[in-house]
């Protein structure tokens, strides 16, 4: 049967081991929309969850913590991500049929600081839709993602400090016209093929600059 509740909690952080798998019945119709903040905070041994369709919230820290969690649905009906929400994450990633697939944050409109931070094996290819308006401070760094498609998120002006840094992985990155000015939010030594117009970044907490990397830009350093 369906969920009763629109918002999943717990009445306290987790202190003991929660099962490894949670599963709602019925996926599709699973009538819980929001997942509250620290829900499942520190839940180590948490492994694969099913989440609902019809989720549209994760509170702040709702998994932080849970090292070894991933999910068997996708976020495409995600609105909100709170700050935190999956910080230190490290395995998360999202699979359908036992196949690792992209993370589809087609219908997002924030991204929490430190939302993604850390989590390390979430190799994909990162599309930011046009409904995103926010985007917080180390909200990707430190995560394995390979590709940055913001072109299309031209509500976004500034990227915040450090959202895609030490991104290991991240070798090409699109940013929207929108986008004028970078504080120090992606290692310009590691992208190869940067997609887009004029920028500035601010390189004043760093001691290296390559600028030739840079492909399409007009590129402003501010030391």
């Amino acid at each position: 049967n369906p969920l009763e509740p629109t918002t999943l909690r717990l009445t306290a952080e987790c202190s003991e081991p929660l099962r490894k798998s949670i599963t709602f019945d019925n996926v599709s119709d699973a009538n819980v929309s929001n997942i509250s903040k620290r829900a499942f905070k520190g839940c180590e041994n948490l492994g694969k969850i099913s989440l609902p369709l019809s989720l549209k919230t994760i509170g702040e820290s709702a998994f932080e913590d849970c090292k070894k969690m991933y999910i068997d649905t996708n976020l495409s009906n995600v609105e909100e991500i709170g700050n935190k929400a999956f910080l230190y994450c490290k395995e998360f990633k999202c699979v359908d049929n036992n196949t690792d697939t992209s993370l589809d944050l087609s219908n997002i409109t924030s991204i929490g600081d430190c939302a993604f931070y850390g989590c390390e094996i979430l190799s994909t290819e990162l599309v930011l839709p046009s409904s995103l308006k926010s985007i917080g401070i180390h909200c990707f760094e430190k995560s394995g993602i390979k590709k940055l498609d913001m072109s299309r998120a031209n509500k976004i002006n500034i990227i915040p400090h450090n959202a895609f840094c030490d991104c290991t992985n991240l070798t090409i990155v699109e940013l929207p016209d929108s986008i004028v000015y970078v504080q120090l939010s992606i290692n310009i030594y590691t992208v190869d093929n940067l997609i887009g117009k004029n920028v500035t970044f601010d390189n004043k907490y760093d001691g290296v600059v390559t600028l030739n990397v840079w492909t399409g830009y007009a590129v402003n350093v501010v030391s």
